[in-house]
């Protein structure tokens, strides 16, 4: 079974401009301001998107992991001003299975981990911060428990979802 789940973020910055292309198509008119989105091919072939915004060498970078149901477009409203004050660099990642991000049919809080170390490696980050929102919570609060070496710092914003035995061993 086949679920979408979508945000009004992801419905305006992503759904409307691919609907817009397709009929564009149809049509005969090109869409000039339609963009590639970028992502990181992880090891096992599926592709993970993400959004950056702020100065690409701050001094410091998080990614910022979306609610649920949501995508990586769910920070675009962020200010650049709090950016540049903070000297922060925000790498917004689509979770498996929303917005574009392939599906991880069988994905657990440990496999997520290892796809944020991926899209770490890509953007050549040693360390970073995290910050989750809602269902992202649990995400970050993982990536904190299986990668302590690579996670400097985890910010949650309204967390949900039960934690379990998975993450409880966590000390903040």
């Amino acid at each position: 079974m086949t679920t979408f789940r979508l945000s009004a973020a992801c419905v305006v910055f992503a759904v409307v401009p691919a609907l817009i292309a397709l009929f564009s198509k149809h049509l005969g008119a090109p869409v000039k301001w339609a963009r590639t989105v970028p992502y990181v091919k992880l090891s096992d072939g599926r592709r993970l998107a993400y959004e950056v915004r702020g100065n690409p060498k701050a001094k410091h970078t998080a990614i910022y992991v979306h609610g649920t149901p949501s995508c990586r477009l769910e920070f675009l409203g962020l200010n650049q001003g709090i950016l540049d004050s903070l000297d922060l660099r925000l790498i917004g990642v689509d979770k498996p299975g929303y917005g574009q991000s392939d599906p991880h049919y069988g994905r657990s809080l440990q496999s997520f981990v290892k796809d944020l170390e991926e899209l770490a490696d890509h953007h050549q980050l040693q360390r970073f911060l995290l910050i989750g929102v809602s269902g992202g919570g649990p995400f970050s609060w993982a990536a904190a428990r299986y990668a302590p070496r690579r996670v400097q710092g985890v910010l949650i914003f309204s967390g949900a979802g039960n934690l379990g035995k998975q993450i409880a061993h966590i000390r903040v």
